[in-house]
This record gives C-alpha cells, structure tokens and sequence, in this order.
C-alpha cells in the first residue's frame, strides 16, 4: 500500500419504481444558468433526478417543494441549491399524491373558490368592524395622550384658519359679552377640566347660530346664537354641553378620525403637525355622533342640577331649533347651523328631560 486511497466508485444512476411513471423537469446545478432536460420521480421516500448528465438521489425530507399556485411552474429545491423546475404543474400534482404528499392546507385554500370567498368575507367583515370600532378607539386613545400644549398649538392654528376664512369680528356689546362670561364663569362643574373651558365671540354667516368647542378648551360662541337663545340660562346650557365635548375631546377625536395617516403620526410620534392641516376643514364638517352627543348630554345635565338648573333648558333650545327647521320645510336656515353638526333626536330630548 503506498497511504493513499483510490476514490470511490460513483453510485449507479438511481431509477424509479418501475412501473411509476417520471415528471419532466428542467434541471439547474444553482452554480451555472444552462438547464437539463431530466425525469423527476419519487420512490421509497426520495427524490429521484435522473438525466444525460445528472444523477440526483435525495430524501424527500430534504427537498422543498413549492406551493402550487394558479398555472405557474413548481420548483424542488434540493439540499445543496440545485433546481428542478416542473412546468407540468398537473402531472406534479399526481406524483406526489401518489406518494402520499398531498398539498398543504393553505395551497388547498388558494385553489378553493369557496374559501377565497370565505376570506373576502372576513375581510370585509374585519374592516368594516375596523372602521366603526377600531378607528375610534385609536382615535379616543391617541387623543388622551396629547399634552395641553399640543392642545394650545392645535386650537391656535385652527382659530387662525377659521379667521381668516368664515369668522369675523363679533358685534356683541362688550358689556353683553362680560355679562356671559361672568354667568358662565360661576358654573360649578364637576371636574378641573370643565373648569378651564374659555368662552370666544365672533360673527359668522355660515356657522349662524352656533357654538363649537376647539381642542384647547376655547368654546366659540357666534352672536346668532346669543340671539337666538331665550334666556341666559338656555345660552348657559347650550355652553355646559359644549364643554362635555371638550372634557371628552370629541372634537379632537372626530378631528383624527377624519385622517387614518393622522391617526398614525398622532399614535407613535405625537406630532400634530399632520391633524393640524386638516383640523379645520375636519371641524366644519364635524358631525358628532348620537353616542358623543348622549355623553355630552350627560355632562351638561350634571353641570345645570350642581347648579340648580333644568336640564330641560338644553332639550328647549334645541327643540325650538328644530321646530323651525321644521316650518322651514326640512330646510336648515344659517340661523340653525348649530343643528348642522348636533343632530337632535326624540331619544335625545326625552333623556334630557328626564334629568
């Protein structure tokens, strides 16, 4: 012996069951582009290439198999890189059946017509329930985590838009503008919060009668609406329902809600650059709903009896808004903007006298 070692015999070709017909493939070794025209078959477990040039032996386990997938080719990746690529997808199919390797539960699906309806379905389903759940949730949620001086930044950029475009000046007395104040000043309302609502005139044509509250706690209040109110009192519950909205943040959440990307940057980042943009046209177009008006509601009957007031007064105003709606043939004259974005229902004036 001379130390050294005669290399090995190379393996005969493998065959297949005979009998077991093979599936034409294209072979590539994964080192060079060129293909090889070969049979792939399986028997015993293996994965078995053969060809003029290629002699493959591989345990199933050790290849993958691509998922099936409309009318495109398959491919078997074998244990060192190389590629088979099966154009007879049908063919393919009926090999591996064959040997027990049925398709996977989710190709199966992906073939199924009835389970890619299902999924359109729950799709549909998820986000729709997205929309009327998840969106305000994440609304109410990235609203609470606003500091008060994004607060101040948000209400300042919005009441300059709004003053540049559809407020002007009030023309309300200035001693009619301190008494209100003065009266709404000595509200005692049930939580800090409420305390720290700010009352703001001005005039505008478009609001007409209206009082809306900003994020900041600032509370507009146009000189139709002082008007239009019967008494002091009417006006007093009319600014206790406004500042449940903005103890709640209603306004800031419906302000959110009207952007998902807004949504987004409020969430993670906390910047209100991206809300304030669009806050004040998302304020114009604000309709609050039956449930944020129910909970509004709530607060300012809470705030009228800690101050021996109906809350009748609240349902009165509105009930007379409505009626002359009302006259006006379902009409809603600018007088009555501030039914535009606080719809009244029956529901609503019951509760409200029931208080």
């Amino acid at each position: 012996m001379d130390g050294t070692s005669s290399p090995p015999a190379p393996a005969p070709p493998p065959t297949s069951v005979p009998g077991a017909a093979g599936v034409a493939a294209r072979y590539f070794d994964g080192r060079h582009s060129q293909s090889h025209d070969v049979t792939l078959d399986i028997a015993h477990d293996r994965v078995i290439v053969t060809g003029e040039t290629v002699a493959r032996d591989e345990p199933v386990g050790a290849v993958a198999i691509s998922e099936e997938i409309g009318r495109t080719p398959r491919f078997l990746r074998l244990s060192d890189g190389a590629l088979c690529e099966v154009s007879d997808y049908a063919a393919l199919g009926d090999l591996l059946a064959r040997n027990g390797l049925t398709r996977r539960r989710l190709s199966r699906w992906e073939q199924s017509r009835l389970a890619v309806l299902v999924c359109i379905a729950v799709l549909v389903v998820g986000g729709l329930c997205g929309y009327v759940f998840g969106l305000p949730f994440m609304a109410r949620v990235a609203a609470g985590r606003l500091p008060p001086s994004a607060l101040d930044t948000l209400s300042a950029h919005v009441l300059l838009t709004l003053d540049r475009t559809i407020l002007e000046p009030s023309r309300l007395p200035y001693d009619r503008q301190v008494q209100i104040v003065q009266r709404f000043s000595q509200l005692r309302f049930p939580d800090a919060a409420g305390r720290r609502v700010a009352l703001l005139f001005r005039r505008s044509a478009a609001f007409g009668a209206n009082a809306f509250a900003l994020p900041s706690g600032l509370v507009v209040v146009t000189d139709d609406l002082t008007e239009l109110v019967g008494s002091d009192e009417e006006l007093l519950a009319v600014l206790a329902h406004e500042s449940g909205h903005v103890v709640a943040r209603h306004g800031l959440r419906n302000m959110i809600q009207s952007s998902v990307v807004s949504i987004l940057l409020t969430w993670y980042i906390g910047d209100v650059s991206a809300l304030a943009a669009a806050a004040p046209a998302a304020l114009l177009e604000a309709r609050y709903s039956r449930e944020l008006e129910r909970e509004a509601d709530r607060y300012a009957a809470d705030v009228l009896r800690a101050n021996r007031l109906s809350p009748g007064l609240l349902a009165d105003i509105l009930e007379r808004m409505e009626a002359v709606r009302t006259r006006e043939g379902g009409q809603l004259p600018v007088a009555l903007g501030y039914l535009s974005t606080h719809p009244t229902t029956a529901q609503r004036l019951a509760a409200l006298r029931g208080e």
